[in-house]
């Protein structure tokens, strides 16, 4: 089953796992995900600028939450979790931190930050695109943050969704498609 382990950088463990009792707030079982019909009636690389999706957790700190060694957790996610202000009417940001967890480094979040673009994966869409950006297989569903301050809080635009195979660069959906 999949899980939402938020700032699973403060892990007391090695590597990704699932034990909860090694991460600062501990684990929150999803409750269901919700995708675009654009990306359930058709396949990579078509549904490309649907690449996107959420998953909802009920409030039950019985039967959603487990694990955490921070005190004073409440097990609600929206009590133990800051919020990420999302920006749904993304027109043009320029400064961009792609943030993720890239399988060959994990379990450290990783990040590259550089002015983004716009690059055509399939002819009839064109996605944001990150030129240097060396994030790799993992790293998918990773927040784009613009407006990032000293304390690392920004608005969230898009996310990494694809990059090519023989060379750096991340692609990501606008959250306007």
């Amino acid at each position: 089953k999949a899980m939402f382990i938020p700032d699973q950088v403060s892990t007391k463990g090695v590597s990704s796992n699932s034990d909860c009792n090694d991460d600062k707030l501990g684990c929150w079982k999803l409750s269901f995900g919700v995708v675009s019909r654009g990306w359930a009636d058709s396949e990579f690389p078509e549904n490309v600028g649907y690449d996107y999706a959420y998953y909802v957790v009920h409030d039950d700190p019985h039967t959603t939450h487990t694990g955490g060694y921070l005190r004073g957790l409440t097990g609600i996610l929206d009590h133990d979790v800051d919020a990420v202000k999302i920006d749904f009417d993304y027109r043009v940001k320029d400064f961009t931190f792609a943030l993720g967890y890239s399988s060959e480094h994990d379990p450290n979040y990783r990040y590259c930050s550089m002015d983004q673009s716009t690059i055509f994966g399939v002819s009839w869409y064109e996605n944001l695109w990150l030129d240097q950006c060396g994030l790799g297989a993992g790293a998918s569903g990773g927040p784009w943050i613009a407006d990032m301050d000293e304390n690392g809080v920004g608005t969230l635009f898009s996310i990494n969704s694809w990059g090519f195979d023989d060379k750096i660069g991340m692609a990501g959906p606008s959250l306007r498609t």
